[in-house]
């Protein structure tokens, strides 16, 4: 480990660049995607069924998601979105 330390490869250098990349891109997909959900539902939430969907999918914890994503779709791009 005291090599590597002294004497870093900079092989990897474009893999961490590339996933570096790939999850900004993530990011700006979710919150795109967020928004024109959130316009969307912002056209019908004076409906009491939308009102009450919304408040039961905003009642489940984050990380609850992500384990039912996971066990979905797997390692994939679409469960980080």
């Amino acid at each position: 480990m005291a090599t590597g330390l002294l004497t870093p490869s900079l092989s990897g250098q474009y893999e961490i660049v590339d996933a570096l990349l790939q999850t900004v891109a993530f990011a700006l997909l979710g919150v795109a995607s967020g928004a024109v959900a959130g316009f969307a539902l912002a056209l019908v939430f004076h409906s009491v069924i939308v009102r009450t969907v919304c408040a039961l999918l905003r009642s489940i914890h984050e990380i609850f998601w992500a384990l039912i994503f996971l066990q979905i779709f797997g390692l994939h791009p679409l469960t980080g979105i």
